[in-house]
């Protein structure tokens, strides 16, 4: 994940870069990090695009959601 915020910092200072249009996203497994990267990264990620992922967020002990895990 943090090649993905290297990246970002690398293509900014190569390029005239605006941070307010910066997304990130994936397909499945990379999805799923990448929601990771969106929650910890705010500040560097504007948004996300997640494609045929799991949930965001598990609910555990939670009766009224099925859970998966």
């Amino acid at each position: 994940m943090g090649l993905a915020v290297d990246a970002v910092h690398n293509l900014k200072s190569l390029y005239d870069v605006d941070g307010r249009r910066v997304y990130v996203s994936g397909f499945s497994a990379g999805a799923s990090r990448a929601t990771f990267l969106l929650a910890g990264y705010s500040d560097v990620f504007r948004g996300g695009l997640f494609l045929n992922s799991g949930p965001f967020y598990v609910c555990v002990n939670e009766p009224t959601i099925l859970s998966f895990m």
